[in-house]
C-alpha cells in the first residue's frame, strides 16, 4: 500500500519533469512502473503509453493559446511539423504494439535497454556538439570584445 502511494507520487513527479522537458519519459516510466508498482513488462508499457498520452494532451491544452516568442501572430505549436511527424509516430506505435504482442518479455526488455542506450548516446553526442559550438561562439565573441576594447 505504501509502495503504491510512493510509486504514484514518483510517477507523477517524473512525468511532470519529462513533460516540462519536452520528452515523453517512457523508458524511465516503464522501469519505474515495474519496480515500484509491481506491474509486468507488457502492462507497464501500456500504462507508460497512457501516461505519456495524458501528459501530451495536458501540455497541448496548456500551450494552446501560447504565441511564438519572435512571431507574435503565430502560435507556438508548429502544426506543419506535427502533420509531417504524425504518420511516422503512428506507424512506430503500430509496429511497437505488434512486437509487444508477439515477442516474449525478455526480448522486449533487451530491445528497450538497447534503444535507451542508443538514444542516451545520441543525446550525449548532440549535447557535446552543441556545447562545443556554443563555446566556440563565446570565445569568438570574447575575442571581438577584447579587440574592440584594446583599440
Amino acid at each position: 500500500m505504501v509502495m503504491d502511494i510512493v510509486g504514484t507520487l514518483v510517477l507523477v513527479l517524473i512525468m511532470a519533469l519529462a513533460t516540462m522537458g519536452g520528452i515523453g519519459g517512457g523508458g524511465v516510466v516503464v522501469l519505474l512502473i515495474q519496480r515500484l508498482l509491481y506491474f509486468e513488462l507488457k502492462e507497464a508499457i501500456a500504462l507508460s503509453g497512457f501516461s505519456i498520452f495524458t501528459c501530451a494532451v495536458t501540455r497541448y491544452i496548456i500551450t494552446l493559446d501560447t504565441r511564438h516568442p519572435e512571431k507574435k501572430t503565430n502560435v507556438a505549436l508548429d502544426y506543419g511539423l506535427a502533420s509531417v511527424m504524425m504518420p511516422t509516430v503512428l506507424m512506430g506505435s503500430f509496429i511497437g504494439v505488434i512486437f509487444n504482442v508477439m515477442l516474449p518479455d525478455m526480448i522486449i526488455q533487451v530491445i528497450l535497454a538497447l534503444l535507451l542506450f542508443f538514444l542516451t548516446f545520441q543525446a550525449g553526442t548532440k549535447a557535446m556538439e552543441i556545447y562545443r559550438k556554443e563555446n566556440k561562439a563565446l570565445e569568438e565573441k570574447k575575442k571581438l570584445e577584447h579587440n574592440s576594447l584594446s583599440r
